[in-house]
């Protein structure tokens, strides 16, 4: 069964993909993200198995403005603040390796 279930995501859009990720886990999808940003979505599904790469992603995304642009929306910044969390979450050995939000939880 989780064999077919993979097989299915894997046929997935990103947002689709990212959609059948969070719902496994009963977790809300960012919808502003997705729709004005399925590239950022894309991305996040790219490093998604790969926590240093994943939580990388995640706090250049939260912290820096890219070539210029003026950064997210504060309502897709705290849809990328909310998965980055649930990430953390699902894969606490990132916590335990001097991560200044160790023990933060929202």
């Amino acid at each position: 069964m989780h064999v077919t279930r993979a097989v299915k995501i894997e046929s997935q859009n990103g947002s689709e993909k990212l959609r059948a990720l969070l719902a496994h886990h009963g977790q809300p999808f960012p919808h502003r993200l997705a729709a004005g940003f399925p590239h950022v979505v894309k991305r996040i599904l790219s490093v998604w198995q790969t926590p240093d790469k994943a939580r990388t992603y995640f706090k250049l995304l939260l912290t820096k403005e890219q070539d210029g642009s003026q950064g997210f929306p504060f309502d897709v910044y705290q849809e990328i603040f909310v998965l980055g969390a649930f990430y953390d979450k699902q894969h606490p050995a990132l916590r335990d390796r001097g991560d200044i939000w160790a023990g933060f939880s929202i």
